[in-house]
């Protein structure tokens, strides 16, 4: 798990980016950590809150130390979003789990057309639960999610169009006069 703050078309932004060579960009204790800190300074200076999704969700072996305090990832999400303070979710690849709802609890979630993959089971799953075959795409892909279950707010061709469009969120004139362009951040 990566965090930090940087500027995004000239507005302080904190960011979260799974790192999905390691583990799968699965959560571990200390990850749980990071992102709550994230957040919590994206709170408390009132800075939009962008995550750059690839995850397998909670790591397995650590999952009894990770489910509680994830739970209130998904908290912070919805208390971000009640303080207007934007929450965008650039997804790039598998988002699977626990890692599905971040995108699903986001403002903005920006979907990569064939990369990704939002469920909470992928098609091993489904096909020993329930007997039937599906493919990834049609379980949870970019363009699924963005013509029926209307999860993705936006359709990006590629990564770099995704980054485009994130930009674009972050920089609209109506949402971007609540945010600080400047400012100290409390530690």
């Amino acid at each position: 798990m990566i965090t930090g703050i940087g500027v995004v078309s000239g507005v302080e932004c904190v960011m979260i980016a799974h790192d999905p060579t390691v583990r799968g960009g699965t959560m571990n204790p200390i990850s749980v950590r990071k992102i709550l800190r994230a957040m919590e300074i994206s709170r408390l200076n009132r800075l939009p809150l962008i995550n750059l999704v690839e995850s397998g969700g909670a790591d397995l072996p650590n999952q009894r130390e990770v489910f509680v305090q994830a739970g209130r990832i998904f908290h912070d999400l919805t208390d971000l979003s009640a303080k207007r303070i934007p929450t965008i979710a650039l997804v790039f690849g598998n988002s699977t789990a626990g890692g599905a709802y971040v995108p699903a609890m986001c403002d903005y979630a920006v979907l990569v057309d064939k990369r990704a993959k939002v469920f909470l089971g992928g098609p091993p799953l489904v096909k020993m639960a329930t007997g039937e075959d599906a493919d990834d795409e049609e379980l949870g892909g970019a363009d699924m999610h963005s013509r029926v279950s209307g999860l993705s707010d936006y359709f990006a061709i590629d990564e770099f169009d995704a980054i485009r469009i994130g930009r674009q969120i972050v920089r609209r004139p109506r949402l971007a006069q609540t945010w600080p362009r400047t400012g100290e951040i409390v530690d």
